[in-house]
């Protein structure tokens, strides 16, 4: 059987047609633990629970407390569920090999295996895959990010522009858990109102309108140093909001966009939108400009100056031991390549 989806998994969950064992495992968290919810929480009925779901933790029972259990026959049910959380922590996992290979049919067993892999070259996960359930849980790319927390605020029957997910996205980065929390909070905080608007993405996650990384790269592409200063001043002012690796990573990405659109010739609307994966009128307009303000040449040297940054933000050959004056003096070359170009061959 290959990798289920998440899809499969919550179909099988609501058909209440299970298959004996699932492994949830993989680096991302924040779908390992929806499903797991999900198996606890709508598998069996609130009466059924009582007798017939018990749960453990990893690091605080051991492999027969878990078979003894799944051992047990259901009382008033179809099935007994067991969930293992934190399975990454039970010792001598692989030891379930033996039962898994030939499982109680009236029990459920579900390993919550959520920040890491399990050992796909070992038995356990090989007889799961090929006999039953294992989900993988990938981390999401940055480009992925804007279309997922679009469809999130859909789900709750509002609506965001393109524009505002992208800003979200690049405030916050990739941690989906914190992105669920600031979104849930946000839709409840809205009201009535039935889309989430730049203001009350500035006043419910603290996203500043003016002053964001979207703004940061905005005024860089079009060659607005003073916006751009007092950008910095604000980000700097606010790293415990948006830490310095999380800035570099958008701006990184944000240029690495430009640097696809300079080296593919592409300069139409719609060939923009497509790199950018937005709509936005104002991030077209302000990618064209990058486009007449940076060469390949200089896009060469600015993602050579984001490697070198982020080795410095990371302590490595740092002499600056200061976030705010390593983010104001990448701004400042990045503004200025061609004349650090210049110096540079002299």
């Amino acid at each position: 059987m290959p990798l289920l989806t998440f899809g499969e998994v919550i179909q099988h969950i609501k058909t209440k047609k299970p298959m004996p064992v699932y492994a949830l495992h993989g680096p991302e968290p924040y779908f390992i633990d929806l499903l797991t919810d999900a198996f606890g929480n709508q598998l069996l009925s609130e009466e059924e629970k009582a007798f017939n779901l018990e749960v453990f933790y990893g690091k605080e029972t051991n492999i027969n407390q878990i078979v003894d259990s799944l051992a047990q026959y259901p009382m008033g049910a179809d099935i007994k569920l067991v969930i293992v959380k934190n399975a990454q922590e039970l010792k001598n996992v692989e030891d379930l090999a033996n039962y898994v290979n030939d499982p109680y049919p009236s029990s459920v067993l579900v390993l919550s295996h959520s920040g890491k892999n399990l050992d796909g070259r070992k038995k356990l996960a090989t007889v799961i895959k090929n006999k039953f359930g294992l989900f993988e849980s990938k981390p999401m790319y940055d480009n992925q990010m804007p279309a997922w927390i679009k469809a999130e605020v859909e789900k709750s029957g509002k609506t965001i522009s393109d524009q505002n997910s992208a800003l979200i996205a690049e405030f916050l980065g990739t941690d989906l858990k914190k992105i669920h929390n600031e979104l849930e909070k946000t839709i409840i905080a809205v009201g009535e109102s039935k889309n989430i608007t730049q203001q009350h993405i500035e006043d419910f996650i603290g996203i500043n309108r003016e002053f964001n990384v979207f703004e940061l790269n905005a005024a860089i592409f079009t060659k607005n140093a003073l916006k751009a200063q007092l950008v910095v001043n604000y980000l700097k002012d606010n790293f415990n909001k948006q830490p310095l690796v999380v800035i570099l990573g958008s701006m990184f990405n944000s240029f690495i966009k430009l640097y696809t659109l300079k080296a593919t010739g592409a300069n139409s609307d719609i060939q923009i939108t497509t790199v950018i994966n937005s709509r936005s009128i104002s991030a077209i307009k302000e990618y064209k400009a990058g486009l007449q303000n940076f060469s390949i040449a200089d896009l060469d040297l600015a993602l050579y100056l984001f490697k070198k940054y982020d080795q410095y933000s990371k302590g490595i050959d740092n002499t600056i031991n200061n976030d705010g004056e390593l983010l104001k003096e990448l701004v400042f070359k990045l503004l200025h390549l061609k004349e650090l170009a210049s110096s540079s061959s002299k």
